[in-house]
């Protein structure tokens, strides 16, 4: 008996999120939730299996549906993801290859866009397998791709138009300002490694390259005079530079 694909939803509104695993599992998926980016990004190195992420765009906490999504794919460079949220999307900070379902949108219409993409994932990643598969051939993949999410996003339209405003800065965060020797970037790589996080995950979530990361390590290190990561965490933590 085949095994069931697996699909993480992230989603933070909790209706929203039992409705759609209801209809998911009734359809015979095996679902894995997760309340919010922070969670999943948890959850993803432990999930042994994963066939489709679908995430919400905008969530309490700091990794948003954009940064998961790059997260997963780093994981899992051909996982379909599917986003969801009530604002239009920012062009260009969406993965290659993904969909965009406008909120509010019917169940019916979410299981259409997991067989969509479902499929013409499975056809990618079969031609990227034969040698002879022709640059032609792969590019009208992903042409069908692009036809199947627009086609699904001017049905929704049609509808329920979704909401035109964009939120400008999903991350906008104040910090600190007193800070005197340790900078902003610095104390932020500290964070993400003082919660477990790998050098990789930190550079995805700080949108940076991982040897900046290592940069921003040690000089917070050199700086708050420690021996060693841990001991800079330490260190941070009695000062109160990281929480």
């Amino acid at each position: 008996m085949p095994n069931k694909q697996v699909i993480l939803v992230v989603e933070d509104e909790a209706l929203v999120k039992d409705a759609l695993v209801l209809e998911l599992e009734d359809a015979g998926f095996q679902v894995v939730t997760a309340e919010n980016g922070d969670q999943a990004s948890y959850i993803l190195p432990k999930m042994p299996q994963i066939d489709l992420l679908l995430t919400d765009i905008r969530m309490p906490g700091r990794v948003d549906g954009w940064v998961l999504a790059d997260m997963a794919r780093c994981r899992r460079p051909n996982l379909p993801v599917i986003y969801t949220s009530g604002f239009s999307p920012q062009q260009g900070m969406e993965v290659e290859d993904s969909i965009f379902l406008p909120k509010p949108y019917r169940l019916g219409d979410m299981l259409k866009a997991i067989e969509e993409i479902s499929s013409i994932h499975e056809k990618l990643h079969s031609a990227n397998k034969r040698p002879e598969a022709s640059r032609d051939e792969l590019e009208s993949l992903n042409e069908d791709l692009r036809t199947a999410s627009a086609k699904l996003m001017a049905h929704i339209d049609e509808l329920s138009p979704a909401n035109s405003n964009i939120a400008n800065k999903i991350h906008a965060r104040e910090r600190p300002h007193d800070l005197d020797v340790v900078t902003k970037r610095e104390i932020e790589t500290l964070e993400w490694a003082a919660e477990g996080k790998t050098v990789k995950d930190t550079a995805i979530l700080m949108r940076i390259s991982a040897e900046t990361v290592k940069t921003h390590l040690e000089s917070a290190c050199h700086k708050l005079k420690a021996l060693n990561r841990s001991h800079a965490i330490s260190k941070a933590i009695r000062a109160g530079l990281i929480h």
